[in-house]
């Protein structure tokens, strides 16, 4: 399951094609990266670049102080004198890369900042596609999100991939 939704979100989507289940049940990688963040919770903030589903999933992590702007495009246009000026948090010690659909420069930039200065690198999981049932729209899937931070800071590559 790779749209990064809660776990409530899939049970939802589930009923509507008739298949019961709980949420004990499921397995999304929203909730796999935040049971990663469970049992290895990094030792400042966490950058999050990722919709709702993954924000519902990591507000159950006790004591996880998340960094994230969803709709930030302060550094999108090209002018050196605002990405040299550009303000990172100091105490973020890992990055979350999963589906944003408000994913763009800005976010790449500071996502892969983070993990230049030794970040932990971590990622929902890296599905090429999204499934729709139209062969003629291909919607990039969370794969295509990774690949640009993933470039940026190479040779690093992901700590973990969550799913």
């Amino acid at each position: 399951m790779s749209g990064n939704k809660t776990r409530e979100e899939y049970v939802k989507k589930f009923a509507k094609y008739g298949i019961e289940a709980s949420v004990d049940e499921v397995f999304g990688t929203a909730y796999l990266a935040s049971y990663y963040f469970t049992k290895n919770p990094p030792n400042g903030k966490l950058y999050v670049m990722g919709n709702s589903g993954i924000q519902g999933e990591l507000a159950n992590v006790k004591g996880l102080e998340i960094v994230t702007e969803e709709t930030d495009y302060s550094l999108d246009k090209i002018d050196v004198d605002a990405w040299s000026s550009a303000r990172l948090d100091e105490r973020v010690d890992a990055v979350l890369v999963g589906f944003d659909p408000h994913f763009n420069f800005t976010k790449v930039l500071k996502a892969a900042s983070y993990i230049k200065q030794g970040a932990k690198f971590i990622v929902t999981n890296e599905d090429a596609e999204l499934p729709l049932r139209r062969d003629d729209l291909c919607v990039p899937g969370v794969g295509c999100i990774v690949a640009a931070v993933r470039k940026a800071v190479l040779p690093r590559e992901p700590h973990q991939v969550c799913g």
